[in-house]
């Protein structure tokens, strides 16, 4: 229990864990605060203990990890869980929408996040030296640069000194807020919620608009439930409060007693907390505590992308399993690239942790207000324009490959009526795998090998892949065997969302009568469908230009299932959408 609750501080708490470096400060800044004004400075901190308690003490940890999918949280996961069944129409189609807009929205976090943390912590060397001011922008874009090169080795190695380091840094937090309060403990008070609803008596517009700043304490909340099929419930409340909740406050009430005391140390609370001496040595910690916060999400985005392609709400994308031991390591070159190229260029473009928070803060806030008004300023703000063009992008692949489903399926057949039509022809040595989703359908590969080739292999083997609703599936409830007729197989075969589809390893599992299996001697018939946009109906113009953009750039169906390159035969298909 111990290690996992170590392990989970490394994991689950790295971005809500580098708040500190710029949550209190765009609090301020960000709407002009007098900093010297008590009322702000009592009402900031009220704001961030209530936000803390309420939003990650009592929704995530007491209710929202309670509906766990078979141990797996996580948006995609709890969107399985509720999913209807059959085709969604009315409350189905909303409570998928939003589980996919929410999936959105954290990739637009996982790419900001990044940036405004490493470059938080680089800037915090102006309290040590000016003389390397210039230097800060490379700094910061080298640190993400060699973050994102070595994703694809895997962070097994790595891992392992992040919940040290975190324990480390949570600890020198509430030793900093400690050493402050005890030169001034008197902002303590502000667990008094009376002292935030005093900030919004003295000035509602400035409080309104100041939570999008106090939200920036609570970024990273939703880890705690994607990352519980890592690590536990128990182990990710252990950390949070024996350790985390007590850093973070200690902070935030040491820097709201120092702004109170010192308003000029605003600008960079966490590190003027700091003794001289100690800049320096905070600045690397700190450094190594954004850059496990970044791996975090990034790890969390390799994750997402899985659940999403296995729930076919992304195209196919290449996969790697970078561990033999844990196979929730995954890692995803697509992914990496894009996010390496968003966070430099965020980076390069803001110039400041100070601009990106402001950027950051209101995106977080407006997610929770659904006026015209805010919709409008919302959309100006990146994060949110991310998670619009992801959700555009995600619905129309799932119409999309439902309407081409729906084109394939008006041609079919029921296999007993193509094999009766064809019971004279020819038998050949070998296996022939025809992967097709509809069982109890002859798959088209098949239909054109019998009417062109007038052929059937002796051992055939009619496969469908179906996702199921779970993280995983135990290996015993893997397959489902049907015999068609001698030497004809129908097989489903069942992976759950956080699963490598393994369909070679799967079929060589199997022990049936009749059944034999050679992976070395068998051919994979695949379909290929070349999609072109017309004038059928179900889609507007521009999502089916979209959809055939994103079925082409989509991975092949044979490295999806890690079948083997050199025996796979294609068989091609034009639908109209």
């Amino acid at each position: 229990m111990g290690a996992l609750a170590l392990g989970a501080l490394g994991i689950v708490y790295g971005d809500i864990g580098t708040s500190p470096l710029y949550a209190f400060r765009e609090a301020f800044e960000h709407q002009h605060l007098d900093a010297s004004n008590p009322v702000y400075a009592f009402g900031v901190a009220s704001l961030a203990f209530w936000a803390l308690v309420i939003i990650i003490s009592i929704k995530y940890l007491t209710f929202v990890m309670k509906a766990d999918n078979h141990g797996e949280g996580g948006i995609l996961a709890l969107t399985a869980m509720v999913m209807p069944k059959g085709t969604l129409k009315g409350r189905g189609r909303v409570v998928v929408g939003l589980g996919v807009f929410g999936t959105a929205l954290l990739y637009g976090d996982g790419l900001i996040t990044p940036a405004i943390s490493v470059l938080s912590a680089v800037e915090g060397v102006k309290e040590a030296t000016t003389a390397l001011d210039d230097f800060i922008i490379p700094i910061a874009v080298a640190i993400l640069a060699v973050l994102f090169l070595v994703q694809k080795r895997g962070t097994a190695g790595i891992g392992r000194v992040f919940g040290p380091v975190m324990m480390v840094w949570f600890t020198v937090l509430g030793v900093l807020g400690l050493g402050q309060l005890l030169e001034d403990a008197s902002v303590l008070k502000a667990v008094n919620p009376i002292y935030a609803v005093d900030f919004f008596a003295e000035s509602p517009m400035k409080s309104f608009l100041t939570l999008g700043s106090i939200f920036l304490v609570v970024t990273g909340g939703e880890a705690l439930y994607a990352d519980m099929g890592h690590f536990g419930r128990r182990p990710i409340l252990w950390s949070w409060y024996g350790l985390v909740l007590p850093g973070l406050l200690l902070n935030y009430f040491g820097q709201a007693s120092l702004i109170l005391n010192d308003p000029e140390a605003v600008e960079r609370p966490l590190f003027k907390m700091a003794p001289e001496w100690g800049v320096l040595p905070l600045v690397v910690l700190a450094t190594m505590a954004t850059v496990i916060a970044s791996q975090a999400l990034i790890s969390g985005a390799f994750s997402l992308t899985v659940q999403a392609v296995q729930l076919d709400y992304l195209p196919r994308v290449k996969i790697s399993h970078t561990s033999s031991s844990h196979r929730g390591q995954v890692y995803v070159p697509l992914v990496n690239w894009l996010l390496m190229i968003g966070c430099i260029g965020l980076v390069v473009t803001f110039q400041s942790s100070k601009a990106l928070a402001s950027a950051y803060g209101i995106a977080v806030t407006s997610t929770m207000l659904v006026t015209t008004l805010l919709f409008y300023e919302v959309c100006r703000n990146f994060p949110l324009l991310v998670a619009i063009v992801l959700l555009a992008q995600m619905t129309t692949w799932r119409r999309g490959r439902q309407l081409v489903a729906a084109r394939i399926h008006r041609g079919e057949r029921p296999i007993v009526e193509v094999l009766d039509e064809h019971v004279d022809v020819a038998r050949v040595a070998g296996t022939a795998v025809f992967m097709f989703k509809d069982l109890g359908k002859a798959p088209p590969a098949l239909v054109n090998n019998l009417k062109h080739n007038k052929v059937l292999h002796k051992c055939t083997l009619i496969v469908a892949v179906q996702t199921a609703e779970v993280p995983r599936v135990d290996p015993s409830e893997r397959t489902v065997v049907t015999k068609v007729e001698p030497g004809v197989f129908q097989i489903l075969l069942r992976f759950g969302f956080m699963e490598e589809p393994d369909v070679v390893s799967a079929l060589s599992s199997i022990k049936e009568r009749g059944l034999d299996f050679d992976p070395k001697q068998a051919t994979f018939f695949l379909g290929h469908e070349s999609i072109v946009a017309g004038k059928a109906p179900g889609m507007n113009p521009v999502a089916e230009q979209l959809f055939v953009l994103l079925n082409r750039g989509a991975d092949s169906a044979g490295r999806f299932f890690n079948l083997p390159k050199d025996q796979i035969f294609e068989v091609g298909s034009h639908v109209e959408i």
